[in-house]
């Protein structure tokens, strides 16, 4: 018999986990980055950054708040727009989550060599690894893999309490290094503040876009969280104690060298030892190596939710929904360390970090996407419908909404979203080709392309215009409670698709192929394992289908 997830997740353990997975290369590569191309106002890139992951990271928090569970994403596409695109969105989610867990374990070896050789300690051989062929052999990097999932089989409390520890261990660390970075602060570095214009600023932003994204990983926790409040609190929270962070250590660090002599291999604590200050370089290579930790942490603890979700409504084998005695998800957990244990042994895949953030965007896009729909006022099938004559669903006592009957967001805002994706996709590639200043054509077609993007967004907008706009949850059967309401409806949400859609349009086209590629895959496996297993597909004929965690059908709600 399955066993529901145990609820001990708190607004303070997802705070953790959110800073944990956020603030983690982010701060020590990426700023290094930035700062080279937007010189001191670094800090800016990070405030424009911040603007625009809100977008996609408000999405994430009221969705989080409706359906609480631990498919994330996954359970969001799944209830806007059904099984195929969800079971490619859980199907990426889980193969982005084994190549960054084994990815960001070398880079955690990396710095603890970095941190071993600043104490003066050469370090052991078995650290250094070797080349065998083709292949690029680990030691270390398996084997933290290995222990965090030894600890993830112990349950979430254990597994939460670890990442605290480590995660204000790194935190603490980094505000030290900018308090005691700006008693050192020089001002004539800041002059100019800008040195590459507003261009320099928006590339410093698209570099440290991705450091702000842990929020599928934090929306995973829902399910095991004390109430519907906790995700979207720890979201919120973890945006705004992130974005202070980061603009406090770029402000700091390029005050301590200049942005044109910015050493990319550790480029903190080379700032903090050019102005000789090896205490504050040691503690900050201390701090990275808790960052990555936890970063590694956060995406073991994710991808077996995934399993655990998508097992669960029968798109993957129903032996990944057991739990073991501490109530952690123990098969999925050892199904998915396993591929991870062998590509951080074997491979560096350094080489496909775009693919996975392509994939990643693909996703915050669908996310935002699937909050129109679900939020968009509903044309409703003739069937049992819980619903008095002003069109409002009943409530039952516990003031949760009631949907019994089907319904499906406007036909018009389906396509207007389709066509706002597909206009802002080929603007993208358009305004990264090296068009000719003087061709009028390219300037028609973009001036064209602008046109098409406002005019979809309005087709998107229109039924959101009434009153009672966003009133009901075009779903099969949710209850839900109201916990967080995005502002602004769907202003946002379509700001986040924009953002994410333009992202990955930057990339390049090799890496556009090969997320294509894995993406004809994941529909491949749908269509030959998933859908013929799938729950949904067996019972569509009832009227209650529970397709999401902690679901229980309307009549029971006052049994209980």
């Amino acid at each position: 018999m399955q066993m529901p997830l145990t609820m001990l997740i708190s607004t303070r353990d997802a705070v953790g986990f959110g800073l944990g997975v956020t603030v983690g290369a982010g701060v020590f590569m990426a700023t290094g980055k930035a700062a080279q191309e937007a010189g001191p106002a670094v800090t800016l890139s990070f405030l424009i950054a911040a603007v625009g992951c809100s977008c996609t990271g408000l999405c994430y928090a009221e969705l989080a708040a409706l359906v609480p569970s631990s498919g994330s994403s996954y359970t969001f596409v799944y209830h806007a727009a059904g099984e195929l695109p969800a079971c490619m969105v859980g199907l990426t989610n889980i193969v982005n989550s084994v190549l960054s867990s084994a990815a960001v374990a070398r880079g955690w070896e990396g710095y603890m060599r970095l941190l071993l050789i600043s104490t003066g300690v050469n370090p052991p051989a078995f650290m250094e690894g070797f080349s065998w062929g083709p292949l690029q052999v680990s030691f270390l990097a398996p084997v933290l893999i290995g222990a965090v999932v030894a600890i993830n089989l112990c349950g979430t409390l254990a597994i939460s309490t670890f990442n605290n520890v480590v995660t204000f261990i790194s935190v603490t660390l980094l505000l030290v290094y900018i308090f005691g970075g700006a008693t050192h602060f020089d001002p004539t570095l800041w002059d100019p503040y800008a040195p590459h214009g507003s261009l320099g600023i928006a590339k410093g932003a698209g570099s440290v876009f991705f450091s702000y994204l842990g929020f599928d990983v934090l929306a995973t926790l829902g399910a095991e969280s004390v109430n519907e409040k906790v995700v979207p609190c720890g979201i919120v929270l973890t945006l705004f104690i992130s974005t202070a962070i980061y603009c406090g250590v770029g402000a700091v660090f390029t005050g301590l060298v200049d942005y044109t002599e910015v050493d990319m291999t550790a480029p903190l604590a080379r700032a903090a030892e050019q102005r000789d200050l090896p205490i504050l370089a040691l503690l900050v290579s201390i701090g990275a190596v808790g960052n990555t930790l936890t970063t590694v942490i956060g995406a073991i603890v994710a991808n077996p939710r995934y399993c655990l979700s998508m097992a669960q409504d029968g798109l993957l084998p129903a032996t990944l929904v057991r739990l073991n005695r501490f109530g952690a998800p123990g098969r999925s957990l050892l199904v998915m360390a396993g591929p991870a244990v062998v590509i951080a042994a074997l491979f560096d895949f350094t080489a496909i970090a775009d693919v996975v953030s392509a994939g990643a965007l693909g996703t915050f896009a669908l996310v935002c996407a699937s909050l129109i729909l679900l939020r968009c006022p509903c044309t409703w099938d003739s069937g049992s419908s819980q619903r008095d004559e002003s069109g409002n669903t009943e409530e039952d006592d516990n003031n949760c909404e009631v949907v019994k009957a089907h319904a499906h967001a406007p036909k018009s805002v389906v396509l207007g979203l389709v066509s706002f994706v597909i206009f802002t996709f080929i603007l993208g590639i358009l305004v990264k080709l090296p068009l000719d200043e003087n061709a009028w054509f390219g300037k028609v077609l973009i001036g064209g392309l602008g046109v098409g993007i406002a005019i979809a967004a309005c087709i998107v907008a229109a039924p959101f215009v009434r009153r009672d706009a966003g009133a009901h949850v075009r779903a099969e059967t949710i209850q839900r409670t109201a916990q967080f309401r995005m502002p602004l409806m769907p202003v946002f949400p379509l700001l986040g698709i924009f953002m994410n859609v333009l992202l990955a349009s930057q990339m390049s086209l090799l890496t556009l192929i090969e997320v294509g590629v894995v993406q004809a895959m994941g529909a491949g496996f749908y269509f030959y394992y998933s859908a013929p297993r799938s729950h949904l597909n067996r019972q569509r004929k009832k009227t209650w289908t529970p397709v999401f965690d902690g679901a229980v059908p309307p009549e029971q709600v006052n049994q209980s």
